[in-house]
């Protein structure tokens, strides 16, 4: 009683009460017959030291939550795995000790499984899960609780081919500190599905140090909530490229999403909701954004913060709803959509922009000539109609109801004219048409305005 026991298939005992629960001492047993299956029966099972897997081939799984591998390493990694072909599965992970460093499964090996894993954190500087140099893993309906302060649920560092998917990141409202829910530094692929990531400091971060590489990230289903920081960051000081984002949720968090490196980054049908600052912010080129859902964002305070800021260049905003005060929220957006620097090659196209508190479009005048603003219900850019030049009146006024003062200006008499017509004081919301000489009858003429 009281006592833990390896043994092998046929019951011979292999281990008693060592520093790893015997776990190390199974792993070492097996790795003579080229690897096997280390079953952990139901139980608690307190670990001291490092359980080291450098061998192939080496499967460990437990009884689901009813396993309870205690985590009493100080500083230090409670799973390290460099071998290939492994799988861990089916345990529950409690982290006893207030460590600052190490991980509870750091991973360097290749063609490897984890699945149905529950960790329970603690201390004040690590990570659940640490890829560095690893390939070819797999990780499905993984939880990982209390990730308090400046620790990261799961960590991808020179890794490729990550697929991470049916997993929970949650740090229970204590989201002071830097920690992440799922931090890539460095890779040349990862896969997300069905994600959910809650209260930490930020939700997703893919930021690539100088001289490193992020590209071929995909996301799917992914919903980031309550971050005092952001909920998908992209940034860093090395290159990223080729980023999808389908269904991306970002709500409640200090900010949505926010593009400040890479290029070749497509987001489809993300939603941002409610967060204290911007929904969206682009700071960088080649991005194209559609199907978005950018509603009650600037929540920290009234008419501050956009809907989505654009700073880049090569930026596409489509088929998109930007608009404030529906779907149950007070109107919070100062704007729609804001370009407050100068960029080109940015097209505005088929948008619904309404009910944003300063107005829809922001800085209309920053966008350069190869630039498309078009097709936007609440933020007309062309229009047209007709209007009347009176009898024996010389001009006319029309409120032209666009988003801008318009560039262009086209009138087509429908009449013969008794004289010369021109256009003047365009502004904002009106201008006015002109005619030399005063008509005898009502001259109707056709109009075309465009910013």
């Amino acid at each position: 009683g009281g006592h833990v026991y390896a043994k092998d298939r046929n019951g011979n005992v292999i281990c008693v009460d060592s520093p790893t629960a015997c776990i190390q001492e199974a792993v070492n047993y097996l790795s003579q017959f080229g690897g096997g299956k280390v079953h952990i029966r139901s139980g608690n099972y307190n670990v001291y030291n490092t359980i080291n897997i450098d061998v192939n081939n080496i499967t460990i799984y437990g009884d689901g939550l009813n396993t309870v591998i205690n985590d009493y390493v100080n500083n230090g990694n409670l799973f390290y795995i460099s071998g290939w072909w492994f799988s861990v599965s089916d345990l529950k992970i409690h982290v006893k000790t207030n460590k600052t460093t190490g991980d509870e499964f750091n991973v360097s090996g290749q063609y490897g499984r984890f699945s149905n894993i529950y960790v329970e954190m603690g201390g004040l500087g690590f990570n659940g899960f640490y890829f560095t140099s690893a390939w070819s893993i797999y990780l499905s309906d993984i939880r990982i609780y209390n990730v308090t302060v400046n620790n990261n649920g799961i960590v991808i560092s020179n890794s490729s081919d990550i697929f991470i998917s049916r997993t929970t990141i949650y740090n229970f409202g204590n989201n002071v500190g830097n920690g992440t829910g799922i931090l890539i530094m460095s890779t040349q692929g990862v896969w997300m599905t069905d994600i959910d990531i809650v209260s930490m400091a930020t939700g997703i971060s893919i930021v690539p140090p100088s001289g490193a590489t992020a590209e071929w990230i995909f996301m799917k289903s992914v919903a980031t909530d309550s971050c005092s920081g952001t909920g998908l960051y992209i940034g860093g000081g090395g290159s990223v490229y080729g980023i999808v984002g389908i269904d991306i949720w970002s709500s409640t968090n200090n900010m949505g999403i926010d593009i400040e490196n890479g290029n070749g980054i497509l987001l489809i049908g993300v939603r941002t909701l409610n967060n204290k600052t911007y929904g969206i912010v682009v700071n960088s080129q080649y991005v194209s954004i559609v199907g978005a859902l950018v509603v009650g964002n600037s929540r920290a305070s009234l008419g501050t913060y956009e809907g989505i800021k654009v700073t880049a260049s090569y930026v596409t905003i489509m088929n998109s709803i930007i608009a404030d005060g529906i779907m149950g929220f007070v109107a919070q957006q100062s704007l729609g959509i804001n370009i407050p620097t100068p960029v080109d090659y940015v097209n505005i196209i088929s948008n619904i922009i309404v009910g944003n508190v300063n107005g829809q479009l922001g800085g209309l005048n920053n966008l350069g000539p190869n630039s498309k603003v078009k097709y936007n219900v609440g933020a007309p850019t062309s229009t047209s109609g007709q209007t009347t030049i009176p009898t024996n009146a010389t001009s006319v006024t029309v409120s032209h109801g666009l988003i801008c003062a318009p560039s262009k200006v086209l009138v087509t008499p429908l009449a013969q004219p008794s004289g010369s017509i021109w256009v003047s004081d365009i502004t904002s919301t009106q201008f006015t048409i002109n005619i030399s000489t005063a008509p005898t009858a009502n001259l109707p003429i056709a109009w075309y305005a465009e910013c």
